[in-house]
This record gives structure tokens, C-alpha cells and sequence, in this order.
């Protein structure tokens, strides 16, 4: 899982998530992007944004979730993730 703070733009700074992204792929390792500081935005905001982070990276949207520790939005959906990936390993 890659962590991704939620920011206004993509910026330059946060180009280490696509090298990123690009290691993960040639080795075929699977992840999954959490967005964090979810709070900082209205929801249809949010949700613009997870769709900005999905195409910079070329992920799936899915494969973005966003989180805030402040309301703790979010947190059912990576202990999901973290559930599917742990079952998906025992097989």
C-alpha cells in the first residue's frame, strides 16, 4: 500500500509516487494508493481528486481509497483491503 497525502494539485514533489508505481508494476507487485487528509476536501472534491490520483498513476479508481484519522472516514475500507489481501495470500 502506498500512502498519498491529499493535496490541492499534483505536484512535482509527489512525481516519487509515479517511480513508484513504476517499480510496483516491473515487479508485478500488487498495491493499492490511500489517500490521506481526506477531511481537507468536500466529498464531491474527494472524490475529484481520487479520480486526478487514479489517472496521474494509472490505477484503477478502486484503487484509491481515501482516509482521514480526523472523522475516520475510510478506515473500514482498508481494513477490508488489508482483509482481501491477507485471504488472497493463503490461497
Amino acid at each position: 500500500m502506498m500512502l498519498e497525502m491529499l493535496k490541492p494539485t499534483f505536484s512535482q514533489e509527489q512525481a516519487v509516487y509515479i517511480l513508484m508505481r513504476y517499480y510496483l508494476y516491473h515487479y508485478n507487485i500488487p498495491f493499492t494508493i490511500i489517500a490521506t487528509k481526506g477531511d481537507k476536501l468536500s466529498r464531491s472534491a474527494g472524490l475529484k481528486r481520487k479520480r486526478e490520483i487514479a489517472n496521474a498513476l494509472k490505477v484503477g479508481f478502486d484503487n484509491v481509497l481515501l482516509t482521514s484519522s480526523l472523522n475516520k472516514s475510510g478506515k473500514e475500507d482498508v481494513l477490508k483491503r488489508i482483509e482481501h489481501i491477507l485471504d488472497s495470500a493463503k490461497e
